[in-house]
């Protein structure tokens, strides 16, 4: 993993991650321009995106073991906002397990919340 630290004079922060077949700069470019020069901006290349080709087959759970060890190293364990989109919302899921982080916002967009789910098996209430 490969993590973008951008404005680090700024006190909020806000944490973007990427989903898959993304990578950190085009969250930057696409979300964090957008949001103004006022914040932090945590933005990670997922392993195996980006210039971080290291592993393909990283985990959510290690994938958000590896951000959290960043953002304590760092002292920055308070989060304004957090979004996750697919993979990336998978891997904010994970991190918010973690209770020495306090994040205020959380957003999440296109993240399936079932893990190894089959179709077969009940869904939501509804069979199929």
């Amino acid at each position: 993993m490969m993590i973008h630290d951008i404005n680090q004079n700024k006190r909020e922060v806000i944490l973007l991650i990427h989903p898959m077949n993304f990578f950190g700069k085009m969250m930057v470019d696409s979300m964090a321009k957008k949001l103004g020069n006022e914040y932090r901006y945590i933005v990670p290349n997922l392993s195996g995106h980006g210039k971080a080709k290291d592993n393909l087959y990283i985990s959510t759970t290690e994938e958000a073991a590896t951000l959290a060890c960043y953002l304590k190293e760092h002292d920055l364990c308070t989060i304004k906002m957090a979004f996750g989109a697919s993979l990336g919302g998978g891997v904010l899921l994970e991190l918010v397990k973690d209770k020495n982080l306090h994040i205020q916002k959380l957003f999440f967009e296109g993240t399936s919340f079932f893990e190894k789910q089959d179709l077969s098996q009940k869904c939501w209430g509804m069979y199929f």
